[in-house]
C-alpha cells in the first residue's frame, strides 16, 4: 500500500471512529476527539508530510489516545514503539482492551497476560495486525522489521527519546508508513542558551532555550495538538499541585553543565560529588518532614528523585527509620522484584519509593502524590517527567492535591528548575505548600491546600524571574531575545577603547560584578551593565566559550 493510500484509509476510518464512538470500551474525551479530529484532517491532506507528533501532558490519555487510532485502523499494520518493556506490558493492556483481541511484541517477554490472566499478547509479529517494540529493539532491527512486518502506521510513544542519530536511522526504512509521535515533554529545554538555540514561551509566560535539533518539530513535522499539564490541570483533567521546598545551604555555581539525555544539565559527577557532601542534611530534612504533624506525611504515597543509586538507598533507609514502608528502585533492582514493590505501591502496602532514574517515566501510579525532587536540573524534560508521576487524577480520588517539594539552593546564581519557575508567573504571590495551579475558579478564590492546616498563616514567596546562562559564540558574544550582547573584550574592540579605559565607564553601573584579572582579560560570571541605555554582557568565564 501507498503512503498516500495509507493517508486516505487513516482519515476515513478515524472519521468513522469519531462518528460512533459509543462503542469504544473507554469513553474519549472532548480533547482526545479533537485530537483524533486534527489527525484526520492532516491525513487527509495527501500531499503533507509523512510524521506529525501531538503533545499531550503525562496523566491526559496519551496511550488510550493511541489505543483509539489502531482500534480506527481495521486492515492496516500498527508499529508502536515504547521506550521500556514495562511500557509495553502497560500499553499491551489498554490496547487489548481497545481492540478486543492478542497483539503481538517485539521484545525479551513472554507472553503478556491482563490482569485477571488473560493472554492478551505473544511475542513475534506473524499474524498480528499490531506488534509493540521498545525503542532499543527498533534500533536494533529497523530494516528487518520494516521488511516482515511492512506497517502503515508508526506510534512512536514518547518521541523526544527519538531524535539520536541511532533513533533517527531506525525510522529511515519505514519511508511509506505514516508516523506519529507522542511526547510530554517535546521539546529539549531549560536556563542555558548556545549559540544557535532557540527561545521557547511556556504557556505560562516564561522563556527558556533549547537546541533545536532537540525539538520535535525538527524531527516530526507538524503539531496536531498541544495539551500542557498546566491546561490539564486548569481544566480539571490532571490534580491541582501544590508546592514546598527546603532550604538547602549548598550552592550549585560550581557545577559545570553539559548535555546529557535530558539535554543540557548539571555535569553527573560534579553534582553527586556535592550532593554526597550534603545528603544527611538532605536525609535529615525529609525526616523532618514526616515528624511535621500539619503535612501528615505518613498518610501519603511519596517519590523521591535523588542524584545516585548510593543516595537513594541512603535515603529509603532513613525514612524507613521513621516507621515509614519505604524502598528503593534501581536499574539493578530484579525486573520481579521492581514489579511487585511498584504494585505494592499502588496497593499503598508501601508508601516510599526513591530512585534515580527508574521512575522518572513510563510508570502509571495514580496513587502517588507527593514528589521530592532531590536530584536539582536544569532540564525541563527530566523534571516535567518527574513531576508527571504524581499529577494524575484516579477517578476514586477527586480531592486529590499533588505536592511538589524542590530542593532551595541558597546563594546559587542560575538557579535549577522548580515548580513556580515551570508553572508559576513571574510577579505572582504564592503561598509555601499552597497550590500553585488549581482548576479555573473564581476570581480572587484560591483553593485551600491540604498540606497546610486550617487557619495557617503560610510564608509567602514572589515567583522570581530566572538567570539564563548564555554561552558565548565565536566571536565572544551571543543575541538573546532581539538584543546583542558583547563580551568586555569585544565590546574594547567595537568601541576603539582601551580595557582600563572602558572600565572605568562601565564600572559605576556594573551589576553582580564577580571580577577577576588574568592575562590580560578579565574572568568571572556574566555581568550585566548599561551605559547610555544599552545594556551588555560580559563573559568571559571559561565555560562560557563556544563548545
Amino acid at each position: 500500500m501507498e503512503h498516500t493510500d495509507i493517508r486516505k484509509e487513516l482519515a476515513a476510518q478515524t472519521w468513522s471512529l469519531l462518528r460512533g464512538s459509543d462503542s469504544l470500551p473507554k469513553e474519549l474525551r472532548p480533547y482526545q476527539r479533537e485530537t483524533l479530529e486534527s489527525l484526520a484532517k492532516w491525513a487527509e491532506d495527501l500531499s503533507g508530510a509523512q510524521r506529525s507528533y501531538i503533545h499531550h501532558a503525562t496523566g491526559l490519555g496519551k496511550t488510550v489516545l493511541f489505543a483509539a487510532m489502531v482500534r480506527a485502523c481495521v486492515g492496516l499494520r500498527a508499529l508502536i514503539v515504547v521506550p521500556s518493556k514495562v511500557l509495553i506490558v502497560q500499553t499491551a493492556r489498554v490496547i487489548a482492551k481497545f481492540v478486543g483481541g492478542m497483539v503481538g511484541h517485539l521484545s525479551s517477554l513472554d507472553e503478556i497476560k491482563d490482569e485477571t490472566g488473560r493472554v492478551i499478547a505473544t511475542r513475534g509479529h506473524r499474524y498480528q495486525s499490531i506488534v509493540i517494540t521498545t525503542d532499543a529493539s527498533l534500533k536494533r532491527h529497523p530494516q528487518m522489521i520494516a521488511n516482515d512486518y511492512a506497517p502503515h502506521l508508526v506510534i512512536r510513544d514518547e518521541c523526544h527519546w527519538g531524535y539520536s542519530d541511532n533513533s533517527k536511522r531506525a525510522l529511515m526504512p519505514f519511508h511509506k508508513s505514516v508516523i506519529v509521535g507522542f511526547s510530554a515533554t517535546p521539546d529539549y529545554l531549560g536556563t542555558t542558551c548556545k549559540p544557535g538555540y532557540l527561545s521557547v514561551q511556556l504557556d505560562q509566560g516564561r522563556v527558556l532555550y533549547g537546541d533545536p535539533e532537540r525539538f520535535a518539530r525538527t524531527h516530526f513535522g507538524e503539531c496536531l495538538d498541544v495539551r500542557t499539564a498546566r491546561w490539564g490541570i486548569e481544566n480539571g483533567y490532571l490534580c491541582p499541585l501544590a508546592w514546598g521546598r527546603i532550604e538547602f545551604a549548598a550552592s550549585l555555581d560550581g557545577i559545570a553543565v553539559q548535555n546529557s539525555a535530558a539535554g543540557l544539565d548539571y555535569k553527573e559527577v560534579d553534582l553527586q560529588r556535592l550532593m554526597r557532601e550534603s545528603w544527611p542534611a538532605a536525609c535529615e530534612a525529609v525526616r523532618l518532614l514526616y515528624a511535621d504533624p500539619d503535612i501528615r506525611m505518613h498518610e501519603r504515597q511519596t517519590i523521591a528523585v535523588c542524584s545516585s543509586v548510593e543516595q537513594a538507598r541512603e535515603l529509603a533507609a532513613s525514612v524507613r527509620k521513621t516507621g515509614i514502608q519505604a524502598a528503593c528502585i534501581t536499574g539493578s533492582t530484579p525486573e520481579a522484584e521492581r514489579d511487585e514493590l511498584l504494585t505494592a505501591f499502588n496497593r499503598r502496602e508501601v508508601n516510599f519509593l526513591s530512585s534515580v532514574l527508574v521512575l522518572r517515566e513510563g510508570w502509571d501510579a495514580p496513587e502517588a502524590e507527593v514528589c521530592l525532587m532531590l536530584r536539582p536540573t536544569r532540564s525541563r524534560v527530566f523534571y516535567e517527567q518527574a513531576l508527571g508521576r504524581i499529577l494524575r487524577l484516579p477517578e476514586s480520588r477527586p480531592d486529590k492535591v499533588a505536592l511538589a517539594v524542590d530542593l532551595h539552593f541558597q546563594n546559587t546564581q542560575f538557579a535549577p528548575l522548580s515548580a513556580p519557575v515551570l508553572y508559576g508567573k513571574v510577579g505572582e504571590t504564592i503561598e509555601e505548600r499552597g497550590v500553585i495551579v488549581s482548576e479555573a475558579a473564581e476570581e480572587g478564590k484560591a483553593m485551600p491546600s491540604p498540606y497546610l492546616p486550617p487557619g495557617a498563616v503560610p510564608k509567602l514567596v514572589v515567583v522570581q524571574g530566572i538567570e539564563i546562562e548564555y554561552y558565548a559564540d565565536e566571536h565572544g558574544g551571543f543575541d538573546a531575545e532581539g538584543v546583542r550582547y558583547e563580551s568586555l573584550e569585544l565590546l574594547s574592540d567595537t568601541l576603539g577603547m582601551s580595557m582600563p579605559a572602558l572600565w572605568s565607564l562601565i564600572r559605576p553601573h556594573n551589576r553582580q560584578v564577580r571580577q577577576k584579572r588574568g592575562k590580560n582579560k578579565y574572568n568571572g560570571y556574566i555581568t550585566s551593565y548599561a551605559k547610555e541605555d544599552v545594556l551588555f554582557l560580559i563573559r568571559t568565564d571559561p565555560r562560557m566559550a563556544a563548545r
